[in-house]
């Protein structure tokens, strides 16, 4: 289950028990406030990736604060909450409300371990960050209205009275501006290199290497070398294979041009002489030459096995093998850029080097120069009609929380009217 179906998966059941109300029953309250505590936590967590602020747990002035900085009070109230406490035995849940808030805590669970393995380029920002905050403040306040309802008089068992006015004052801030929706969160990127026994794994060999290289923090210019090194080869022989006849021995136009070009990326890679222009006194990665050592490795122990496979997946890990000089070229312009690497002074001083975001940027190094022009030349050869990708299926995105009606259905429990004012655009409101 993903993280937004848990969600939708949430609301629907706080929906249904604040629409229905009524109270839980004595025997089975244990286990609701644990359902309860889950969902707090849940909510505690995510909105600490959406607003990573410093949060006040015990303000001053909460209604002051709730007016200005509602964000940091919500989440101060959040973590000032102590943790869930499970009961023992496991008390069985029979009524209605009761199964209704097991599932609640259920799905917040699966939500919340969902956000914590997704991966954090992928969370929401802009906009989509305060649409998602604004659907977790309608849960906090639903779940503020629904305590009166576990009977919770014990002391210390009920939530703090700020909670519900912090949540209400984020939801009504939120909703006065655009509220796009957020896109589906992604997996953490898998930094294992992926083993090639068979021609199959080499496209997502390929991805994984430009993956690799994007993410990791320090290539040396001698990395840069070995890896266009083994991927020179993998699109020779790529080319080789492609130059074969079809089976139906009629003439392939398209994989002619496209091994022609695949030749004329290999050409254009650099050789080992191009490191004499830039150096580094930093270790590199082992992640991304782990990979293109595997794919080499491949290569040398069935150098003719590219020979005998389909041509459709010799297509897609063409497209993939100049997917991942793409990332070398954005890797090498990144480093030196940024000043991670050193270049020759151009003039004698005390220093030999210098870091090479000094370098005149209409001079670049043969490095540069060399994995910028195959770069160019494999995006020329990814705009082919023979490697043009499919467009991405569309993916059904889960109802948010406002859109399944418990914003609708807080706002009226409250009894408060909505503030009709809309958030400009360009006006984010203070954190």
């Amino acid at each position: 289950m993903t993280f937004e179906a848990a969600l939708t998966g949430l609301t629907d059941e706080l929906t249904v028990l604040v629409s229905v109300g009524g109270a839980v029953p004595a025997t089975e309250r244990p286990a609701s406030l644990v359902a309860r505590d889950a969902v707090l936590a849940m909510v505690g967590d995510v909105s600490r990736g959406l607003a990573p602020i410093a949060v006040v747990a015990r303000p001053r002035d909460p209604l002051g604060l709730a007016a200005t900085h509602p964000v940091a009070l919500l989440r101060g109230q959040l973590s000032g909450l102590p943790a869930a406490s499970f009961p023992d035995p496991p008390v069985p849940v029979s009524s209605p409300v009761g199964r209704a808030w097991t599932a609640a805590g259920r799905h917040a669970s699966v939500a919340q371990h969902e956000w914590a393995r997704a991966d954090p380029g992928s969370w929401p920002s802009g906009d989509a960050r305060w649409t998602l905050l604004g659907h977790l403040a309608a849960v906090v306040e639903a779940v503020a209205i629904l305590d009166t309802d576990l009977g919770t008089a014990d002391p210390g068992a009920g939530l703090p009275a700020g909670l519900r006015v912090a949540a209400e004052q984020v939801r009504l801030l939120a909703g006065r501006g655009p509220q796009p929706p957020a896109p589906p969160l992604q997996a953490r990127p898998d930094r294992r290199p992926v083993r090639v026994r068979e021609v199959a794994h080499l496209p997502a060999a390929e991805h994984r290497l430009a993956s690799l290289l994007t993410r990791a923090e320090h290539v040396t210019p001698a990395d840069v070398v070995r890896v266009t090194s083994g991927q020179g080869r993998i699109l020779l022989a790529l080319a080789s294979a492609l130059r074969e006849p079809p089976p139906a021995g009629e003439l392939d136009r398209g994989g002619i041009v496209l091994a022609s070009g695949l030749r004329s990326v290999a050409a254009a890679l650099p050789a080992a002489g191009c490191t004499r222009s830039v150096a580094t006194i930093h270790p590199g990665d082992p992640r991304p030459l782990a990979q293109a050592a595997e794919i080499s490795r491949f290569l040398a122990i069935h150098p003719t096995v590219l020979a005998t496979a389909g041509r459709p997946l010799l297509l897609i890990a063409a497209g993939a093998a100049l997917v991942a000089i793409r990332a070398v070229a954005a890797v090498t312009s990144a480093h030196l850029t940024d000043g991670r690497w050193l270049a020759p002074a151009p003039y004698p001083t005390e220093l030999t080097w210098q870091r090479s975001s000094r370098l005149d940027p209409n001079d670049p190094p043969r490095l540069l120069a060399s994995v910028r022009q195959a770069s160019r030349l494999g995006d020329e050869l990814l705009a082919l009609p023979i490697l043009a990708s499919a467009p991405p299926s569309s993916v059904p995105r889960a109802a948010s929380p406002t859109e399944t009606g418990l914003a609708g259905v807080v706002e009226l429990r409250s009894r408060r009217p909505a503030d009709p004012a809309r958030r400009p655009h360009n006006d984010p409101p203070s954190r």
